[in-house]
Formats: C-alpha cells, structure tokens, sequence
C-alpha cells in the first residue's frame, strides 16, 4: 500500500489539479517500478479530491498516466482538505503481484 500526493522527487509540489494527479500517478508508478511491479498489478486506489469540479481533470489524468486498459477498483471521495492546503488529490494505491 502507498499513500502519495502530488509532490515531485525535490519536493516541489505540482501546479494545478491536473498535474498534481499526474505526478501523483507518476510517483505511484515508480514506487510500484522499485518494486518489481507494474501498472497492471494495480488493485485498488482510493482517490481523495478536495473539489468535484476535478473530477474531469483527474480522469484525464489518470487516463494519460495509467492507460484505460488498466483496470482496477477505484472509490473517489470529496474532502474539505488534505494535510497542506496547497494538496488538491491524494491517492492511496494497493497493488499484487499476478
């Protein structure tokens, strides 16, 4: 299991909804990479939104990064905030190997 934000390797959190979920997906990738996994060893995530209106934004993302042909069980949830007020998404991300 890996909990992860939109924050690169320096630090430095993304801009903007859609990249923070990009480099969120990207920072659950490469944990997945260190791991000997893949994408497709995705089960589950639990996505954590602090607005509806990303919801678009984060379906093209995750689309971009993770492939529609990529399936795994997913639950989405709306909060009033995450940990630091400039963190729009979170993802926790489970993962078996096949």
């Amino acid at each position: 299991c890996v909990l992860r934000t939109g924050k690169a390797q320096n630090g430095q959190l993304a801009n903007g909804i859609r990249k923070q979920t990009e480099q969120t997906l990207r920072n659950i990738v490469s944990c997945l990479r260190d791991q000997g996994m893949r994408k497709s060893d995705l089960v589950k995530t639990t996505v954590y939104l602090t607005d509806s209106r990303f919801i678009e934004d984060y379906r093209l993302a995750r689309s971009r990064v993770i492939g529609d042909e990529t399936i795994f069980t997913s639950t989405l949830v709306i909060v009033d905030g995450l940990a630091s007020p400039g963190i729009l998404v979170e993802i926790e991300a489970w993962a078996a190997r096949s």
